[in-house]
């Protein structure tokens, strides 16, 4: 298999349809006289013979019946006949899964930090079922890293991504190939968490019911990866403490287009607010967002109960809460969206994590000092306000202006709440950071007081 691995290449992966037939798909037709009139003009058309070809082709046919003109649109999917690095990936993935695998079709992922295909294949030993794996551009230090996380996580039973084809070694210093191939939870994806609730629009509580389970899959995680830290040691994987500088740097200052240094201030006193909160600390997800939360399919059915979690790209030693807000921040802003009105709560949404985190570790969640707690997730709720104020990737002014004053008025509501706490000077500190920053933003003055 690593013979054939070091074979394929990245663009070797053509994006396409692959098979034996080529696939017709029916587009309109007029209104017929009778069933049989239907059944013969459709066995006239599949009928139909033509010539291969490498790209799509649609076909009109006009066919006569007595007096009456019918107009039978068909377009013909021809499939590609396989380039070489497909059937080379046919063999690492018939090897891998035991089975022989027949290749369907690949097609681009818009994914924005890497290039990513989606590969469907069906296995001869389950026929009826199409599966699917995820093949992205290597290299060769950063996706050892990411596979290696991929692998632990997927030992310690989290539903998430399976390398393919490739089992890391506590030896290895770099990815040999030009391809990495990701299974796991990937296999049976259905859409991202933000395409399921946006369907389920008309049921605000089955959305909550949603956020409830993964504040349990967040629970299952922390627990298991903390226990698992020794591990990541073995293989060679830094879990650092988040980084605040990092995160507002590549957040928010580049989502405004303004010099790095000028978010020194602010950074030293959200670093200052860090401070005041406890200790309890575990291995974090760092940007468990909708986009990296994937919802499971079982035939054409979405469990709109049952999610994976991929990207563990930022993947640090960090306060529970940093998860939990950083989750809810963007379920609660979509939630908003698409629904109206959604009455739910943070504190309702943190009883699910602590009913898990009790059921996993015998510990009450009240075991722990409640003011700690309370602190702990204003200080995380602040910082993850401040984290998406501002985001590099978007442009639609409406959107990038209605974001930052939704953000900008939880995280006023955030830092009144911690002046009530007794920390006034941690709180006037990162006002004024943020005022500097702010200053010629002129929808946001309201918010801000200027």
């Amino acid at each position: 298999m690593e013979y054939l691995l070091d074979k394929i290449r990245f663009e070797g992966i053509e994006s396409g349809d692959y098979g034996q037939k080529p696939i017709i798909c029916t587009r309109q037709f007029s209104s017929f006289n009778s069933m049989d009139s239907i059944r013969g003009i459709k066995n006239k058309l599949l009928g139909a013979r033509h010539t291969p070809d490498k790209t799509s082709r649609a076909h009109e046919i006009k066919i006569t019946k007595g007096p009456e003109n019918i107009f039978y649109s068909k377009q013909i999917l021809e499939r590609k006949s396989k380039p070489i690095d497909i059937e080379r990936l046919e063999e690492v993935l018939s090897s891998s899964y035991n089975v022989n695998v027949a290749i369907a079709s690949v097609n681009d992922i818009p994914i924005t930090r890497k290039e990513v295909k989606e590969v469907y294949f069906i296995r001869d030993d389950d026929p009826e079922k199409l599966y699917k794996v995820w093949v992205f551009k290597a290299d060769p230090v950063a996706t050892l890293k990411e596979l290696t996380v991929y692998h632990i996580i997927y030992e310690q039973g989290i539903p998430t991504g399976k390398p393919v084809g490739y089992k890391p070694s506590k030896s290895d210093t770099t990815y040999p190939y030009d391809i990495a191939i990701l299974g796991g939870i990937v296999e049976n994806a259905g859409d991202p968490y933000s395409g399921v609730i946006k369907n389920m629009r008309m049921l605000p509580d089955k959305i909550f019911q949603t956020a409830k389970d993964i504040a349990q899959i967040i629970a299952d995680y922390h627990i298991k990866l903390t226990h698992a830290k020794d591990e990541f040691e073995r293989y060679g994987i830094d879990l650092h403490e988040a980084d605040i500088g990092r995160e507002i740097r590549e957040r928010l200052i580049a989502g405004l287009g303004i010099e790095a240094r000028l978010g020194d201030r602010l950074i030293d006193a959200c670093t200052g607010l860090q401070s005041i909160q406890s200790r309890l600390n575990v291995v974090s997800h760092e940007d468990i967002n909708e986009k990296n939360i994937v919802s499971v399919k079982s035939g054409d059915a979405i469990l709109y109960r049952k999610f994976g979690v991929i990207d563990w790209e930022s993947i640090a030693i960090n306060n529970p809460f940093s998860d939990l807000c950083d989750f809810w921040i963007h379920h609660k802003r979509q939630a908003l969206n698409i629904c109206g009105e959604y009455d739910f709560s943070f504190e309702e949404f943190v009883e699910s994590y602590a009913e898990r985190f009790q059921k996993k570790t015998n510990r009450q969640w009240t075991d722990f000092d409640k003011d700690r707690l309370r602190t702990d997730s204003l200080v995380q709720s602040v910082i993850w306000n401040i984290y998406e104020m501002y985001d590099p990737v978007r442009d639609d002014p409406e959107d990038i202006k209605d974001k930052a004053i939704t953000h900008c008025q939880a995280l006023w509501d955030d830092l009144r709440q911690i002046e009530n706490l007794g920390n006034k000077a941690h709180a006037g500190r990162i006002k004024k950071g943020l005022k500097i920053l702010l200053k010629d933003k002129a929808y946001l003055h309201p918010v801000l007081n200027l």
